[in-house]
C-alpha cells in the first residue's frame, strides 16, 4: 500500500506533462494552420502589376467619359440623403459646382464626410446587375471663387460641361467643392471587386463584395 501512494504523485505528474505536450501540440497546429491560411489569403489578394495597370486604365477611362456622380450625404438630422452633380476630376480631386439651394451642398459644408459613386452608362453596360463603379469616401472641402485654383478649375469644368456651367459660374450662391478621396473600391462586374487608394490606383482584391 505504501508503494502504490508514493507511485500514485508520479503518475499524476505524468499526466500532467503528457496533457501539456498535447495543448502544446494543438497550440502550434493551430498556429501553423492560421499563418498558412493567412498566407494563402494574402496570394489570393495579390494582383500583378499588369492587372493593376488594366485596372487603373478602367478607372481613368470612367472618371473621363461620365460627366456627373452620385452623392450620398448626411442632413443635421444624420439622415441619408441621395443626389447627384456633375463634376471634374483632375488627381487626385474631384470638384463639383453647386447651387446653395440643393440640399447636398448644406450637407457638404456641415458633414464633410460622404460617399460618392461613378457608375458606367446604362446605354454602354454589357449587363446592368453589374455596371462598372467607383464607389469612394471622401471629404468635402469648400474653394471660395477668389481661390488661387479656382478660376482655372472653373475653366476647366466648363470646357468639359459646356455653356450651363458658363452661365453659372457667374451666380453668387454656386459653391465650388473640393473632393478628396479617403479610399474606396472599384467594381468592374460579377464577383471582380478591388480596394483603390486616394489617387484611385487599385491595391488589392476585395473578397465578399
Amino acid at each position: 500500500m505504501v508503494f502504490i501512494l508514493k507511485r500514485l504523485p508520479c503518475r499524476f505528474a505524468e499526466s500532467q506533462k503528457t496533457s501539456t505536450r498535447a495543448q502544446q501540440q494543438t497550440r502550434s497546429s493551430l498556429l501553423f494552420l492560421t499563418s498558412k491560411l493567412k498566407k494563402e489569403k494574402a496570394m489570393n489578394e495579390q494582383i500583378t502589376m499588369e492587372e493593376k495597370e488594366k485596372l487603373n486604365a478602367d478607372i481613368h477611362y470612367l472618371t473621363a467619359s461620365m460627366s456627373t456622380l452620385n452623392l450620398a450625404t448626411l442632413n443635421d438630422e444624420g439622415e441619408p440623403e441621395a443626389s447627384y452633380a456633375p463634376f471634374l476630376y483632375t488627381e487626385p480631386f474631384f470638384f463639383v459646382f453647386v447651387s446653395q439651394l440643393s440640399s447636398h451642398t448644406t450637407n457638404l459644408i456641415n458633414r464633410p464626410i460622404f460617399s460618392l459613386m461613378v457608375i458606367e452608362d446604362e446605354s454602354g453596360a454589357a449587363n446592368l446587375h453589374a455596371r462598372q463603379r467607383l464607389i469612394l469616401r471622401c471629404h468635402a472641402e469648400q474653394l471660395h471663387k477668389n481661390h488661387e485654383h479656382a478660376p482655372q478649375i472653373l475653366n476647366r469644368m466648363e470646357q468639359k460641361l459646356g455653356n450651363t456651367m458658363k452661365m453659372i459660374r457667374q451666380l453668387p450662391d454656386f459653391y465650388l467643392f473640393r473632393l478628396r478621396v479617403v479610399n474606396g473600391r472599384f467594381v468592374k462586374g460579377f464577383g471582380a471587386a478591388f480596394g483603390v487608394d486616394s489617387r484611385l490606383r487599385v491595391t488589392n482584391l476585395l473578397k465578399g463584395t
